[in-house]
């Protein structure tokens, strides 16, 4: 049985299992099979103790004749394989009692530690099981300090006004008890690794184990801004995590990554980036129109950059992104600026949704109707409806994916789109179909 057939029997009909991941399940399982080994042998021994006490002379003399005098024509008849069996008959009773013991204490200790799981976990207790009183108290002098010039987003939420270390050990229980997927944490400032790379981000998330933690530290180059050197360290303790990340926050120290696995080692943007880029840009509608734009941008992004501040401030951007990064946005904004694509928030009603798709749909002389839509659809699912509809004339509605909350879309060919997927590709962007988004 597999430990997780085994988790996946024990904890039929417990009262409270469905709360528990698979993880936690095969721990408590690991916990209580240890248990039910030291009962089991404990019964055990209890039994041979106690016949041993009140009649041993008896006891080794009928095994003793039963092996060797007891049924000498049987043995020789039939064989050791009768005599094995008739052991195993002597003995049956003496070995059912610790199973039965066993099978008793697992059923009544199972729902035990199922609660006092969820005691913990519902309680939140912040004391780690490793930390001594004198470990704890040195750590909780230093959880109070707020870092208010790092980020740190848990599944997609980002705070914007730092964080202490408490708040970082509360995320950590978060993960363990898996009510959390993932945490990133970051900082604005440059932290080197050595004269090489820089710092990027930090990645922490659930090991294969219960309670401990894969670490990932993003690392990018310093001179050109586009190798990308990824490492893992996994199943970190809580205490290593912890001090890992406090080390990091406190002294600008990263890991000695030499140590680590390398998860990852690839060219951000390659030499053949700045091709792939007009290639696109000739194959959206329109892009003979701007093409001169991007042109200059994938000559000079960071001036372009310049050029367009205001712009890129209203996304979030500064002049410490990546070239690749400044490249894609003015591609989508110049697509934007002709008017052959419309940026939607992804809430955006039923309505807006019509009104912005009916004049691209006019640049195609494609028919769109607002009862095709219906009312409590999502941007994704309208889109799925205007691609059946304009399937026929082999168009759909694809998106060029700027990793926002914002939808920018533009209707191409069917066999436009599988060009621009795969040049999307090449420079480690997405271009797709807008239902699948």
């Amino acid at each position: 049985m597999t430990k997780e057939e085994r988790a996946e029997k024990w904890f039929r009909n417990v009262p409270h299992a469905e709360a528990l991941n698979l993880e936690a399940r095969k721990e408590i399982c690991r916990r209580v099979a240890k248990k039910v080994m030291l009962v089991s042998f404990a019964v055990l021994a209890l039994e041979i103790v106690l016949l041993f006490l009140f009649d041993k002379e008896t006891i080794f003399n009928d095994v003793g004749n039963f092996v060797i005098n007891g049924t000498p024509q049987e043995l020789y008849r039939r064989g050791a394989d009768l005599t094995l069996i008739g052991i195993c008959i002597l003995y049956l009773p003496l070995m059912a009692l610790p199973l039965l013991a066993a099978v008793l204490f697992r059923k009544k200790e199972i729902p035990s530690a199922v609660n006092r799981f969820l005691e913990e976990r519902d309680k939140g207790e912040a004391r780690e099981q490793w930390a001594t009183d004198d470990d704890w108290k040195q750590l909780a002098n230093q959880t109070g300090r707020r870092y208010a010039d790092w980020g740190m987003d848990i599944d997609g939420e980002e705070r914007s006004d730092g964080f202490t270390m408490a708040d970082v050990r509360q995320q950590l229980a978060a993960l363990k008890y898996d009510k959390r997927d993932s945490i990133y944490i970051w900082v604005p400032d440059r932290i080197n690794v050595d004269d090489k790379f820089r710092y990027n981000y930090v990645f922490i998330y659930q090991g294969d184990r219960f309670a401990r933690f894969d670490v990932e530290v993003f690392t990018i180059d310093i001179a050109h801004n586009n190798h990308m050197i990824t490492y893992k360290k996994e199943n970190l303790s809580e205490k290593k995590t912890m001090e890992t990340l406090q080390n990091l926050l406190d002294n600008h120290a990263i890991p000695k990554l030499q140590r680590w696995k390398v998860l990852a080692d690839c060219l951000i943007e390659k030499s053949t980036d700045a091709g792939n880029y007009k290639a696109i840009v000739e194959l959206l509608t329109g892009g003979e129109t701007y093409l001169a734009q991007v042109e200059k941008c994938i000559a000079a992004p960071k001036q372009y950059y310049m050029d367009h501040e205001e712009r890129y401030e209203d996304r979030g951007m500064d002049e410490t992104d990546r070239n690749g990064d400044i490249i894609w946005i003015a591609i989508a904004d110049e697509m934007l600026d002709s008017g052959n694509a419309v940026e939607l928030d992804w809430k955006e009603t039923k309505e807006e949704f019509y009104l912005q798709m009916q004049d691209l749909a006019g640049k195609h002389n494609l028919e769109l109707r607002e009862e095709w839509l219906q009312e409590d659809g999502d941007i994704p699912t309208w889109c799925g409806v205007l691609d059946g509809k304009w399937e026929e004339q082999g168009f759909c509605i694809a998106e060029f994916d700027i990793d926002s909350d914002s939808y920018v879309l533009f209707i191409c060919t069917c066999e436009t789109l599988e060009k621009l997927r795969k040049l999307g590709d090449e420079v480690l962007r997405t271009i797709d179909l807008a239902q699948e988004m």
